[in-house]
């Protein structure tokens, strides 16, 4: 075969990358929409990608690699996309092209790259695995992680990896199923190395906490290990270490502990190690706002630790608890005023051990609760569902935050806060608040929610599931910076006006820290939502430069109609759902609609905007060029309909 090379993207590469793209179809599910050059370089000049690698031969793109910023997670890079044509597979340009992003990641100093794939996409696990990733079980998805970067940046392992080529001399047993070894509710992924010279190394890594937690080499053993995997907050733990020498010669060890977020610890201790020793100290697991989601970095104990001089960073993840959770369940039922209903607030002791709770919830006048103070026995972890039946005298939106005692059969009493929030509506019902995983606002029989671990927002119908319109992170820049993926809103208003009720999330940005940029929504009873952005130039200087604004929108494209090329068309099945099938510079006028397979809906916008399809959403752009001090200049608005008109027409 003619020699393959892996080159940087460059616009001049358009039209081949488009291309090999249409030559894929089939690796992705079949289609059969052509992309353009002019589609490629737009959507690459849009992309957060860090870069993009090409593998050509003989001019040709035949592979594509784009590496970009973990949106999911933090510290972290993935592969965007990863691609090759078809008649240029088994010739491990997929292997050249991943071990170059591994590559790009180590050379900008991050610890960790991940991908996603698909679970039809099996054959691609022993490539992935081979390069060094592992298989997160999880059934969300299917997730891979790779710590190569980390472990080659480890001051420790230096001298060891001199004697191994980590892909070559890494050892793996390939298996199609998920990895990692599971024990006392951790989680551990192994590396191990050889060579023909005898030579080993293993190093392990702890999942929740994205960090080395083991590391053995030919001198020496050293591992962290924590008490509780689920800790509950408020309280000590213990971490042990646990070191072996090998070396024949004594092991001067110092430890310094760090605290990371809720978990303190700034324990010190130095030892020389001969034999086998353990040693323990005592970390404080601090208060938490919110629940932690245990697919993202999680709190660590971390311990920077000295051997012989030479450093490495030990972590063990932990997601800290409340010392239990209250959810309101309200029944998914059209409420009539003056009713009577059971509602159910589900409960679970997150103590390793038994416990008693007790809480009052306040009442109001449109809710009458027939029963507001609780007292409930928890064995160790157990959960239970509390009826409790009311009355509903009006619509509205209940939020409390009642303070629960719990008192654990074997520690202190613990007094803390919880969000209890639940939405009673019906007919002609208007209102807004906050649950304890997100924000909701009802109007008529439609709702927004926000979601506060995912910041994404969907429109719904009440009573129909499946339908929703998804509005993701709004992004800014260009290029455009994903940071609002992850990055909580500084504040979040319920907003009212003639008749629609919404939110106004407001943001600040690290990339533009001069910069907040507020998400306006707004919900009305006939099922229209209206979208529009604000940018704040919160300094005291002049922002002067063009600034985009990014909203992606992601819904059904069954049944569409839409203005294209100067005509309307019509489709009356699920052709045309691929959102990469249309072209966004052939619209002729500003909207779309899609009978769908429930409920039908449109999207328009002004004539500001700039649209274009990405592969799974409509993205729509605005443009700010300059900024006074305390200027804010809002975009044009978005509209999106649901249900409210049966045509197009």
């Amino acid at each position: 075969m003619t020699l393959v090379e892996i080159v940087p993207y460059h616009p001049d590469y358009a039209e081949s990358v488009a291309e090999m793209w249409n030559r894929s179809h089939d690796e992705w599910g079949g289609g059969s929409f052509v992309r353009s050059a002019e589609q490629v370089r737009q959507s690459e000049e849009n992309s957060d990608a860090i870069a993009v690698f090409l593998a050509t031969c003989n001019d040709e793109v035949v592979g594509y690699c784009s590496l970009g910023e973990y949106r999911e997670d933090t510290g972290a890079l993935y592969i965007q996309l990863l691609n090759v044509r078809p008649d240029f597979h088994g010739h491990k340009i997929g292997k050249r092209l991943v071990l170059r992003a591994v590559e790009e990641t180590i050379r900008l100093g991050w610890p960790r790259v991940d991908l996603y794939t698909w679970e039809a996409n099996m054959k691609a696990v022993p490539l992935y695995k081979r390069c060094g990733f592992f298989w997160e079980d999880r059934e969300d998805a299917v997730h891979f992680m790779n710590f190569i970067p980390q472990v080659a940046s480890c001051e420790a392992l230096a001298p060891y990896f001199r004697h191994f080529d980590w892909y070559a001399d890494l050892m793996r047993t390939i298996e199609i199923k998920p990895d990692g070894q599971k024990e006392n509710g951790f989680e551990t992924y192994s590396y191990t190395w050889a060579n023909d010279n005898g030579r080993s190394l293993r190093v392990d890594i702890e999942r929740r906490s994205r960090g080395i937690c083991l590391i053995e080499t030919e001198d020496f053993l050293l591992s962290a290990t924590a008490e509780q995997a689920e800790p509950v907050f408020g309280n000590h733990y213990h971490v042990e270490y646990r070191m072996i020498n090998k070396s024949g010669a004594p092991l001067k060890l110092e430890f310094q502990g760090e605290s990371d977020r809720n978990v303190v610890f700034d324990w010190q201790g130095e030892l020389l190690v001969t034999g086998e020793r353990h040693i323990s100290a005592s970390f404080f697991v601090g208060t938490i706002e919110e629940p932690q989601s245990e697919w993202r970095t999680c709190p660590a104990v971390q311990t920077r630790v000295r051997i012989n001089g030479a450093e490495a960073l030990l972590k063990v993840g932990i997601v800290p608890k409340f010392p239990a959770s209250v959810k309101m369940n309200v029944p998914a039922v059209r409420h009539a005023t003056g009713g009577n209903y059971t509602l159910y607030l589900d409960m679970q002791n997150h103590f390793a051990q038994p416990a008693a709770f007790s809480f009052t919830l306040p009442g109001n006048a449109w809710l009458a609760l027939g029963q507001q103070t609780f007292e409930t026995k928890l064995q160790a972890k157990e959960r239970v569902s509390l009826a409790v039946p009311y009355r509903l005298n009006d619509y509205g939106f209940y939020h409390a935050r009642p303070q629960i005692r719990a008192v654990p059969d074997n520690g202190p009493e613990v007094l803390f806060t919880s969000t209890v929030g639940g939405a009673f509506g019906g007919p002609g019902a208007m209102f807004a608040g906050e649950t304890d995983s997100g924000w909701m606002a009802w109007n008529g029989a439609y709702s927004l929610h926000y979601d506060k671990d995912h910041n994404e927002m969907s429109f719904r119908t009440v009573s129909r599931k499946n339908d929703d319109i998804l509005l993701l992170p709004p992004s800014i820049g260009k290029p455009y910076s994903s940071e609002f993926t992850r990055k909580k809103p500084l504040q979040v208003e319920i907003c009212e006006e003639r008749g629609g009720i919404g939110f106004r999330h407001t943001y600040r940005s690290d990339a533009f820290p001069q910069l907040l940029l507020h998400l306006c929504t707004l919900l009305y009873a006939d099922g229209t939502v209206k979208l529009w952005h604000e940018l704040e130039n919160s300094s005291g200087t002049p922002f002067a430069r063009e600034f985009w604004i990014s909203q992606r929108i992601r819904s059904d494209l069954y049944r569409l109609v839409l203005p294209y090329e100067s005509r309307i068309v019509e489709m009356t099945d699920s052709h045309g759902n691929d959102h990469e099938y249309w072209d966004g510079t052939k619209f002729s006028e500003p909207w779309l609609f899609a009978r769908g397979g429930q409920t039908a809906y449109g999207i328009c916008w002004t004539g500001s905007h700039r649209m274009r399809f990405g592969e799974w959403f409509l993205e729509l752009e605005s443009v700010v060029r300059s900024l006074e001090p305390g200027e804010t200049k809002a975009s044009e608005p978005i509209f999106m309909s649901k249900g409210g008109f049966d045509d197009w027409k």
